[in-house]
C-alpha cells in the first residue's frame, strides 16, 4: 500500500484492496500507518480503519465470553487498541468514530437479552 515501512514485511504492497480489506493488520502494522497511506482515497482509509475496529471489538467480546486464541495461533507484537483505531479516524478526517455493529449488538443483548439477537 503505502511505502514498505508502512507495510508488513513479505507482504504484497500493491495487493487487492478487497483482501487488504478483509485483515488491514496483516498488510499494516498500525491504523496511523492507514492514516498516512497516500495511495488510497479517504474513503479506503475509512473502510480498513472500520474493518480494524470491528475486528477489536469481535475480540474483546470473544475474550469476555471466555473464548481465546488456539494454540497455535500467533500473538500480535505490539496489542492494537480501539484508542489507535480511534486516533487513526480522527487523523483521516472523521469527526467521529462510529460504534462498530458487534459493539450494537452486544449493548443490544445486554438491555433485552439474547432472545431478541434471535429474532
Amino acid at each position: 500500500m503505502n511505502s514498505q515501512n508502512d507495510t508488513v514485511a513479505g507482504e504484497e504492497p500493491d495487493a487487492d484492496f478487497e483482501i487488504v480489506s478483509a485483515d488491514p493488520a496483516k498488510f499494516y502494522k498500525t491504523p496511523a500507518a492507514i492514516a498516512a497511506a497516500d495511495d488510497i482515497s479517504t474513503e479506503q482509509k475509512l473502510r480498513l480503519l472500520h474493518g480494524w475496529q470491528q475486528d477489536i471489538t469481535d475480540r474483546q467480546t470473544a475474550s469476555s465470553e471466555g473464548m481465546t486464541l488456539s494454540p497455535g495461533s500467533p500473538a500480535p507484537v505490539r496489542a492494537i487498541t480501539l484508542e489507535d483505531v480511534h486516533t487513526a479516524i480522527t487523523a483521516v478526517g472523521a469527526a467521529e468514530p462510529v460504534a462498530p455493529v458487534g459493539a450494537m449488538r452486544t449493548l443490544w443483548r445486554r438491555l433485552v437479552g439474547t432472545e431478541a439477537d434471535q429474532a
